[in-house]
């Protein structure tokens, strides 16, 4: 597999419309959480505060695949495309007739 320069410039465009819909997760998570937490205050149900807690896990989640796979594919991407190229301009044709 090769990896051009024109990899990179067009995954990042992707991982923006990517993040931006986590982010938009993130905020509609974040809203029902602030209710919940406004019905749990005035009730004290115990299904209430479980229900808090799930939707707390699953915010780590939503962090955690907001951040770390991201910045890493950014940094190989454009950690790797310059030798990516530079090998694909030593590279000897296969074919006999080239």
């Amino acid at each position: 597999m090769d990896i051009t320069l024109t990899t990179p410039a067009l995954m990042f465009p992707a991982i923006t419309l990517v993040l931006l819909v986590y982010t938009n997760r993130f905020l509609g998570l974040a809203s029902l959480i602030r209710n919940l937490h406004q019905r749990y205050l005035e009730s004290q149900d115990t299904r209430i505060r479980e229900q808090i807690d799930s939707l707390n896990r699953r915010v780590e989640l939503l962090r955690s695949m907001q951040g770390c796979p991201w910045v890493c594919f950014c940094v190989l991407c454009s950690a790797f495309s310059p030798y990516s190229w530079a090998y694909s301009k030593r590279a000897k044709p296969c074919s006999p007739w080239a």
